[in-house]
């Protein structure tokens, strides 16, 4: 007898001792790390554990980390959303092109990675927005944006502002050398927020300005 965690639970989970040591000297040799994930594939959800390179952005993650990375994500009402304290996620290589409104939209959450994505081609209201006017409480804080290509967002409905990168409502952010180019609104745009760095971004061509 005994609960989940007892004693005899602990005594029983030493029996794979060998095969997890196994399992990861193998991952190990191959210059690869063994990650407990869980994975949303073609409409069917599973978990397990998984090998992967160590330069893959899943082994960097840590405890409660999320990592969305490398999906190709298009027509929908939105494309990658993380929201409601979701802190710590990396959104990482991803092709998110042609929703109604933003291609990946964050709020109430923090210290993210959204590092090397591709958020261009019709996303009505934004390619990328941190925050949003609209959200009550969206405050996005701490978060990295690098390497991402904002371009050509915008849609003939006016309220489709289409912008590139747009942050709002946002503390502590870092903008760093992503491009914004031919957006039908503006390229990099910053509202209601404090302490963000913005440097060393590319943004021709936007409709109403940089």
């Amino acid at each position: 007898s005994g609960g989940a965690f007892s004693p005899r639970f602990f005594s029983a989970l030493a029996r794979y001792d060998a095969e997890m040591t196994k399992r990861f000297k193998n991952a190990a040799s191959r210059g690869a790390v063994l990650r407990y994930v869980g994975i949303l594939e073609n409409g069917r959800a599973r978990a397990g554990l998984k090998e992967f390179p160590r330069d893959h952005p899943v082994a960097s993650a840590k405890g409660s980390d999320n990592v969305i990375a490398n999906n190709n994500v298009h027509h929908n009402r939105r494309g990658v959303v993380s929201s409601k304290a979701s802190d710590r996620t990396t959104i990482r290589n991803n092709r998110v092109t042609d929703h109604l409104y933003e291609g990946c939209l964050l709020h109430q959450c923090s210290s993210g990675k959204i590092i090397g994505n591709d958020f261009s081609r019709n996303n009505g209201q934004a390619g990328l927005l941190l925050g949003g006017a609209f959200w009550e409480g969206a405050l996005v804080t701490d978060t990295v944006i690098q390497g991402n290509v904002a371009n050509n967002n915008g849609g003939a409905n006016p309220f489709q502002f289409g912008s590139g990168i747009s942050i709002s409502h946002g503390t502590g952010n870092m903008m760093h050398k992503n491009q914004t180019d031919g957006n039908a609104f503006f390229g990099i745009y910053l509202s209601g927020g404090s302490g963000n760095t913005i440097r060393d971004n590319k943004a021709d061509v936007n409709a109403y300005a940089g």
